[in-house]
Order: structure tokens, then sequence, then C-alpha cells
């Protein structure tokens, strides 16, 4: 089964903000892994300007484990790539 790309979205925000992560947007879309099947790929945006933080505390790779584990709890069957997107504040 594949989620629709909005509930894949709304799962995403939901562990990124319960992680209290700067999250400003959420989006996905079909991919490819690198054995050639289906994934989902998932890119968290964050706020520009904050604080990186999260990455050195464990927010970061808890939320993509969680973001992963809760997919597949839903019935999701491709492989979530997950990664982030912002940029850093001079």
């Amino acid at each position: 089964m594949t989620l629709p790309k909005e509930r894949i979205e709304q799962i995403t925000k939901e562990v990124a903000v319960a992680n209290q992560l700067p999250v400003t947007a959420v989006s996905s879309s079909a991919a490819i892994d690198s054995a050639g099947l289906p994934a989902i790929e998932v890119t968290i945006s964050i706020t520009p300007g904050s604080s990186f933080d999260f990455f050195k505390d464990g927010r970061s790779s808890r939320t993509v484990s969680q973001v992963i584990q809760r997919l597949a709890d839903e019935g999701e069957e491709r492989l979530p790539i997950v990664h982030y997107e912002g940029t850093r504040a001079p």
C-alpha cells in the first residue's frame, strides 16, 4: 500500500513538530532507491536562520527514524528517504 502524499506530509510534520524542529514545510515525491525499488523522498524544510542544534542533540536522527516507523505503521510499503533542507544565517 502507498499512502497519499498529503498523509505522508502530515505524519512527517507531526513528528518534526513533536521533536521540536524548526520546520516550515514538508514535501514528498515518488522516487527510486539505490536498488531500483520504489521509494518516497521526504523533505523537511527548516526555518532559515534557526539554530541547527537539533543535528547535534539527536533530534534530527530521531525524527528520521520516527518518520520511517510511523509511515511503516500506517502501511507505507515504499522506503522513505528523509532529508532536511534549509539555510544557515550568516
